[in-house]
């Protein structure tokens, strides 16, 4: 009798303590926009260059009910231990669609979900995602960043990239105080097409869709872009 008892009181701990392991191993589910896995800035594109840290952004569609995609993102991936030893020492920028003080395309890769971004300082894009990665891979992208940073920024520091600005906010007055010319808006339309930020994605990086349909067709690289975003090679 005495060991029958032993024996239940046993199994009894043993279910208890492994229920109690899987219980701690589940992931509580993280708000779009409300994860603190990272200190986490709104710094436009200008300042992200001047930090000259290796660069981590993340651009939520705040105008979908429900977004999952952005959820799954702050809740397994930046909670990741590796991803947020590797990211650490990032610039994290975290974005809604509505943002400004970037270019326009990478912020629209994120309508309906959610997108992120592993630049060098300089805002080259190492690696991109509009779905979930895995966190090996992940990881891998932001050791990438880390390795070019150093080199990044000293190119930035022999050619300074032109300064960035939106192209819905309104420019200075033209030469002589007076009003600036308009620009034709075949012109316009070119410039903003001229901004790469989402060809630079590696193929092999992404996952889920092999070809994902928000970002659409990725626009021809410039020699010149205005904003002076370039593209990993």
């Amino acid at each position: 009798m005495r060991t029958l008892t032993i024996l239940l009181l046993a199994l009894a701990c043993g279910y208890l303590l492994s229920a109690g392991s899987a219980s701690a191993g589940a992931a509580k589910k993280v708000n779009a926009g409300a994860g603190t896995a990272f200190s986490w800035s709104t710094m436009g594109i200008n300042a992200a260059r001047k930090a000259e840290k290796p660069i981590l952004l993340y651009v939520w569609d705040d105008t979908k009910k429900g977004n999952n995609e952005a959820s799954g993102l702050e809740t397994y991936l930046f909670e990741d231990k590796d991803v947020k030893s590797t990211f650490g020492s990032f610039s994290a920028i975290r974005l809604t669609t509505r943002s400004k003080g970037w270019p326009p395309q990478l912020l629209a890769a994120a309508r309906n979900g959610a997108a992120v971004y592993v630049m060098t300082a300089d805002g080259s894009i190492v690696a991109q995602y509009t779905s979930k990665p895995t966190a090996k891979a992940f990881v891998a992208a932001g050791q990438r960043a880390t390795a070019a940073n150093a080199a990044a920024v000293e190119k930035m520091k022999k050619n300074p990239p032109p300064e960035f600005k939106d192209p819905e906010v309104a420019q200075p007055a033209g030469p002589a105080g007076g009003p600036k010319e308009a620009e034709p808006e075949e012109k316009k339309t070119q410039k903003l097409n001229a901004i790469p930020g989402l060809e630079a994605a590696d193929k092999s990086e992404k996952t889920g869709k092999e070809a994902d349909e928000k970002s659409g067709p990725p626009p021809e690289k410039p020699k010149n872009d205005g904003g002076g975003l370039v593209i990993e090679d």
